[in-house]
């Protein structure tokens, strides 16, 4: 089986353990979008034409709330210098977690 596969399937049984932090990640997506327009111009054609790059944007910036819980774990049990040292390619890993 590939690596990719492999990894895809363990960060998502840890996940689904510690369903807290990413339920925490959710909330914040839903509440930034949500008080989106009343930072700025309410109008609804505006909001229209915006909405893919704040959804995008809130998106990105649950991802980088996110992105010291996904390699901590795995930096402190050595995990992550052995992903490094693998024979499969470090992006197909990375894109995995």
């Amino acid at each position: 089986m590939n690596c990719f596969w492999l990894f895809l399937k363990r960060d998502l049984i840890l996940a689904y353990r510690d369903r807290q932090a990413y339920q925490l990640a959710w909330l914040f997506w839903l509440i930034m979008t949500a008080l989106y327009p009343l930072a700025i111009d309410p109008d609804p054609h505006f909001l229209a034409k915006i909405a893919p790059g704040a959804l995008w944007i809130g998106i990105l910036l649950t991802n980088l709330m996110l992105l010291p819980k996904i390699f901590m774990e795995d930096y402190t049990d050595g995990t992550l210098a052995e992903m490094v040292q693998a024979e499969e390619k470090l992006p197909g890993i990375v894109s995995a977690k």
